[in-house]
């Protein structure tokens, strides 16, 4: 069975779009012949490097209808907005809005180190610090933070694990395609998690864009309006 089909005088095509054999660009008119376009647009591949790639890729496509089954059943909870003010900053955004919304929002940030240079996710101010928060979390306060340092890394594992609510930014881009990890996922299907990116973030530096999103991480918990635009398709 063909994959695509041509009538006529090739302008009215059915299937996938074909193109002129010898042309990768479809450009030749003249070519006899026309071959079917076997990927879609978007479409991005990949080179197995190992075995452990190879079972994480299958179970990812193994866990991709049940996803996509979570996606269609709870869409509120699993929103995709690629254009999203809050107060005056542009973000992408994944997951739970509504967590905008809480009237308590309480930004986690820790230092790599203390004053006396110990890392402070090993010291008893740290733990105590840490309980806190998630009580406060547990109490419906909404934590925000981008979970760089491995204290600020402690409390975004924390409240995922004991399902509180949270939200996330980050500096890699949420594009129409991107997903999730499989546990981020699920906290936004259960409506604990919103994901943020924001657009054109500004730095040098990886040290620099991580300052910045700590900075947009005390802004959110200040901000009280949010405006989401639709946009067909994200800006460049």
């Amino acid at each position: 069975m063909s994959l695509g089909r041509t009538l006529g005088n090739g302008k009215e095509r059915t299937g996938l779009v074909t193109i002129p054999e010898g042309s990768p660009e479809g450009q030749d008119a003249g070519a006899a012949q026309l071959r079917p376009v076997l990927f879609q647009h978007g479409y991005h591949d990949r080179i197995v490097r190992n075995h452990e790639m190879l079972e994480n890729i299958r179970h990812y496509m193994d866990d991709n209808p049940f996803r996509a089954r979570i996606r269609e059943e709870i869409p509120h909870l699993m929103q995709r907005r690629l254009h999203l003010w809050v107060h005056d900053r542009e973000y992408a955004a994944f997951g739970n809005l509504f967590l905008l919304k809480y009237p308590e929002k309480i930004q986690v940030f820790f230092h790599r180190k203390n004053t006396e240079g110990v890392p402070t996710h090993l010291t008893p101010e740290y733990a105590q610090e840490r309980d806190s928060l998630l009580l406060k979390a547990e109490e419906g306060a909404v934590l925000v933070t981008p979970g760089i340092s491995k204290g600020e890394q402690g409390v975004v594992t924390a409240a995922l694990y004991k399902g509180l609510p949270l939200i996330i930014l980050q500096k890699e881009p949420i594009s129409e395609y991107w997903k999730p990890s499989q546990s981020r996922f699920y906290a936004c299907a259960s409506g604990h998690l919103l994901i943020l990116a924001p657009w054109n973030l500004e730095g040098d530096s990886d040290y620099e864009r991580f300052h910045t999103l700590n900075d947009f991480a005390r802004d959110i918990c200040m901000a009280t309006d949010t405006r989401i635009l639709d946009y067909p398709t994200t800006s460049t």
